[in-house]
């Protein structure tokens, strides 16, 4: 599986496919929006770059990249005994601090200035050497 990185239109806004080998469109990535509410793009150091790289490095986590903690919720739910005792769910909710919005933390910043600011108007990656620079460069 590969990611192919291409402008889509006119507008300039930067559309990731993912592919298999043979180069047959298999869906795109998803636009993880932190930074950039306007789009994915890469060739520069900037917020859509920054976009571009969480997105691709969650992608290629695929499940993995959710947040154990909290499910991918972003949130913890707060248990009250006595709630519970009356058998009523609680609605109190707490922000996880083991993740980044329900996703774990990746080093996407670093991933950006290595290769997304370095990519020209197209571009492929694999998965597999998006996880090798991730292994490489994950920690704990």
């Amino acid at each position: 599986m590969r990611y192919h990185g291409y402008h889509h239109g006119t507008s300039g806004v930067g559309m990731i496919a993912v592919e298999d080998a043979e180069g047959n469109t298999l869906g795109v990535v998803h636009h993880v929006v932190v930074d950039s509410p306007t789009g994915l793009s890469w060739g520069f150091v900037g917020s859509g770059p920054a976009d571009t790289a969480r997105s691709v490095l969650l992608a290629a986590l695929d499940e993995d990249a959710r947040c154990q903690t909290c499910r991918g919720t972003g949130y913890l739910t707060a248990d009250n005994a006595d709630t519970i005792r009356r058998g009523a769910a609680s609605t109190a909710r707490t922000a996880c601090t083991d993740c980044d919005r329900g996703y774990r933390h990746v080093p996407y910043r670093l991933f950006t200035t290595d290769h997304v600011a370095h990519w020209g108007e197209q571009w492929c990656m694999t998965r597999q050497q998006v996880l090798d620079w991730l292994a490489a460069h994950q920690h704990g």
